[in-house]
């Protein structure tokens, strides 16, 4: 489906500026050895049917924050427009201004759900590149696995770069529509609680959660592409973040993806050292985690083959019409 380009406003600048830390979704940033890891892609978390404001620095190829002022975008024209602009979404005129703004667009993950969502966002700060905008509740309303792609444009319509985070949104009993709630993504802490991975308490060595919401983010949807792409092919089970319909497999493929990253982690890291009577082996576990991420494809493959097999089985049953007519002259 076409991008729905008619601009959302959800709330007006003084409700941003005012609203809750509760409110506000901040995607986290990844740390190592207490190192901010600022390339690496973000990822932020929500609930179904709430009403929530995404925050997000644009940032450049390293992780900085752009300085949009570069850019012809300042903080107080961002915020004046949606004070002067705070119409109803149903609007079906969008003049573009005289000056450069941000547009984030929201559309599914895996890619296989077209539709696109696209609100203006306010301007906190453009020395820093940070930005915020209420989160549409036609993506509030869908459960799955979004892509928040931020875009700074030019006061020509140029799109002049671009920026993504994850914005992964689970289940609610809240939900208007209960009898969907077999749907979606497993919740977060579920697929923590499978792992041991529920507080930094839980591991020892690191002193934090193992696994962050972008791992589990790129797990979840890599499993959905999975059974999209492994044979056989079947067109009428092609499923997307928003309604993959079985959570056993996908539990298990996100647990099987985790593993083969922190298999990659320790491989790439690897190195046994001893000085001074002192002997340094805390990056030895890739063959422990090679060893659980064999086990886990192997039960993995055989529960999506058993069930893409009982799929085609099931629509192998039908009648067909010969072509030939009953009756004589």
């Amino acid at each position: 489906m076409p991008v729905d380009a008619t601009p959302i406003w959800c709330r007006t600048a003084s409700e941003l500026q005012t609203c809750n830390d509760l409110d506000i979704l901040t995607p986290e940033i990844s740390t190592a050895f207490d190192e901010l890891l600022l390339p690496k892609k973000r990822a932020t978390k929500a609930t179904e049917a709430t009403k929530v404001f995404l925050r997000m620095t644009m940032r450049d190829r390293d992780g900085v924050g752009v300085d949009l002022r570069e850019y012809g975008i300042q903080g107080s024209v961002g915020l004046d427009m949606l004070e002067s602009s705070s119409s109803s979404s149903s609007s079906s005129s969008s003049v573009a201004p005289d000056y450069g703004h941000v547009m984030i667009r929201f559309r599914e993950a895996s890619m296989v759900i077209s539709t696109t969502y696209q609100i203006e966002a306010a301007v906190l700060s453009a020395a820093d590149g940070l930005v915020m905008c209420s989160v549409p509740t036609q993506v509030m309303a869908q459960r799955g696995i979004w892509f928040a792609e931020a875009g700074a444009i030019n006061a020509a319509g140029n799109l002049l770069f671009t920026d993504e985070v994850y914005l992964y949104v689970e289940n609610s009993a809240w939900t208007a529509s209960p009898s969907s709630r077999s749907t979606g993504p497993p919740q977060i802490d579920d697929i923590r609680l499978a792992m041991r991975d529920n507080a930094p308490y839980e591991n020892e060595l690191i002193d934090n959660y193992d696994f962050g919401v972008v791992e589990i983010c790129h797990a979840a949807i890599r499993t959905v592409n999975y059974w999209n792409e492994q044979p056989p092919i079947i067109p009428s089970a092609r499923y997307s973040t928003f309604n993959f319909p079985f959570k056993e497999i996908w539990t298990r493929g996100i647990k099987l993806f985790l593993f083969a990253m922190a298999e990659e982690h320790y491989r790439r890291n690897f190195f046994r050292h001893s000085a001074g009577g002192v002997s340094t082996d805390d990056k030895n576990r890739h063959r422990e985690y090679n060893t659980a991420w064999k086990e886990e494809l192997a039960q993995f493959r055989q529960i999506v083959m058993h069930q893409k097999a009982s799929i085609n089985a099931n629509s192998a049953y039908g009648s067909f019409g010969s072509g030939i007519g009953y009756g004589g002259r």
